[in-house]
């Protein structure tokens, strides 16, 4: 049975695919040919990983143009984006990322595009890669702080609209205006309080300061050490005075941390955090230890590296499904669900702690709005008392009478001296 020209491309088109024959790959498409088909005999390259590492940018934008999968990986993990890049073709990388392609993907062996175009000393191509990985980390960065922001502002519409109905509830009992200007004035220091609770906790989030620069110089043969797990070497080196979180410029400015993780060596990843290494710092395009164990399958090691506090964000559970890395994905699924649980909880004790503070504050109003009242009444109820009754002095003489002698007369009683003079 010929083969399905829609998933296979035989070699003599794939050979002027790299050879940037525009011609012959058009007609072969036009003829039914799959864009994204590939070639069994060249490790199952696909058309646009042939003209990207053959250098023919008017091939790729064609390919893009008509489809191709920017984005596909062969069975070793290469991409038409690292192929690019190990040429130093640094047109076709930027055609590439404006096409969305992913820089942070890596070959079975843990390579990535930025990789391939310093091992091959190709600076202004690796330069565009650094660039490109920052403005994604910004982007990144930016968008966590809208999401918190947007956290933030709902938490403070929430608060501010139960401090509200608090506040509406105890002006309506309050009659004097005394009392209304009191809780004018302590329902103004309560509120900001209350509605600042929420942004603060999550301030550490949004504003976290960012680990302290190392010192460069990790050799790569230490790093290979800590890839394959020889603790003795990696040991030796640390204890000579090699940084901890030294990094190999040889190898995209990677630590011994990331190796480990990389290389699935769990003891030496344990030996490494208890010495101190920081868990959350990135390599030049942005992937972090736990991205390294989670793109390998990990396990274990992603565990160890979330107990220690890593960073896992959205990223690292992207990778692990990109990865078809299931056990680790759902390792992920369950810390993300964790980490939405608790913040949830902190969210909802700032909330009840602010509704407390106000009921509190409402009812110390009242409280002493009410004693104003009763004060007030006692005292008119006191001088009708007095217009009406004998004073507590002549009461005293009456109840007195049956000793001193006979009560004083009732005109006596009309003139006494504590009494106003009409």
């Amino acid at each position: 049975m010929a083969p399905n020209p829609a998933t296979v491309v035989g070699e003599d088109v794939l050979v002027k695919a790299h050879e940037g024959d525009t011609q012959v790959v058009t007609a072969w498409l036009d003829e039914g040919g799959g864009v994204d088909a590939r070639c069994a005999e060249q490790g199952s390259t696909t058309l646009l990983m042939a003209a990207a590492s053959g250098g023919h940018e008017a091939m790729v934008r064609m390919l893009l143009q008509r489809g191709a999968g920017v984005n596909l990986q062969s069975p070793g993990g290469r991409t038409a984006l690292m192929g690019a890049a190990a040429n130093g073709l640094t047109t076709i990388v930027q055609a590439l990322l404006d096409a969305k392609a992913d820089a942070s993907l890596r070959g079975i062996d843990g390579t990535t595009a930025l990789m391939y175009a310093e091992h091959q000393n190709h600076p202004a191509t690796a330069q565009l890669l650094r660039q490109h990985a920052k403005r994604q980390t910004a982007e990144a960065e930016a968008r966590a702080a809208a999401s918190l922001v947007h956290a933030a502002a709902a938490a403070d519409a929430m608060a501010a609209k139960l401090l509200g109905e608090e506040a509406a509830e105890k002006e309506a009992a309050a009659k004097t205006g005394k009392g209304s200007k009191k809780k004018k004035k302590k329902k103004a220091k309560a509120v900001p309080s209350a509605v600042t609770a929420e942004p603060a906790a999550a301030a550490p989030l949004a504003g976290a300061p960012k680990p302290a620069a190392v010192k460069e110089g990790l050799p790569a043969g230490v790093s290979d050490a800590a890839h394959g797990g020889d603790a003795q070497a990696v040991t030796a080196w640390l204890d000579e005075g090699g940084g901890v979180d030294a990094r190999c410029a040889l190898e995209g400015s990677v630590t011994l941390l990331m190796a480990a993780a990389c290389g699935g060596q769990e003891a030496m990843v344990r030996m490494l955090l208890q010495r101190g290494a920081s868990v959350n710092l990135d390599a030049s395009v942005g992937d972090t230890a736990l991205m390294h164990a989670t793109v390998n399958g990990h396990t274990t090691i992603v565990q160890a590296l979330l107990d220690a506090k890593a960073d896992a964000g959205i990223t690292a559970l992207i990778l692990a499904e990109q990865r078809k890395q299931t056990a680790t994905a759902q390792l992920l699924r369950q810390h993300a669900k964790r980490q939405t649980a608790e913040a949830e909880a902190r969210a909802a004790a700032s909330l009840v702690h602010a509704a407390a503070a106000a009921d509190a504050m409402a009812a110390e109003l009242l409280g002493e709005e009410a004693a104003e009242k009763e004060a007030a009444a006692n005292k008119g109820k006191g001088k009708k008392k007095k217009a009406r009754a004998p004073s507590t002095a002549a009461a005293e003489s009456t109840a007195a009478a049956p000793l001193a002698g006979p009560p004083e007369p009732a005109a006596a009683q009309e003139k006494l001296p504590d009494e106003p003079s009409s």
